[in-house]
């Protein structure tokens, strides 16, 4: 799991050198491909679906319009956490897509 958390880092650097946020990020947006790759999905989606909120920044929450990388790794953070506290819906959405 520390490898595909690696792997989303790399993505977020990767959308930060292009001037991006990804501002959505959440297990749900994570897809692992048949070789165990991470891919970073729903970029540019400014629509908040179910569920997101809790993976917001405080920053997001407030609708500030100052929100950047930091947003995003506040979510990363959140995911960590969800992985860590074996929240069942999270952890089927990540394992139903590498299986």
């Amino acid at each position: 799991m520390v490898k595909c958390l690696v792997e989303v880092v790399h993505g977020l650097t990767h959308i930060n050198k292009h001037k991006h946020s990804h501002l959505n990020l959440k297990p749900n947006n994570l897809l692992i491909d048949h070789r165990g790759k991470v891919k970073i999905g729903d970029i540019g989606g400014n629509e908040v679906k179910e569920n997101s909120y809790k993976y917001m920044s405080p920053e997001q929450l407030r609708r500030e319009k100052n929100c950047d990388i930091k947003s995003d790794i506040w979510a990363l953070g959140c995911i960590i956490y969800t992985l860590c506290s074996f929240e069942v819906n999270s952890l089927i959405s990540i394992v139903t897509i590498y299986c």
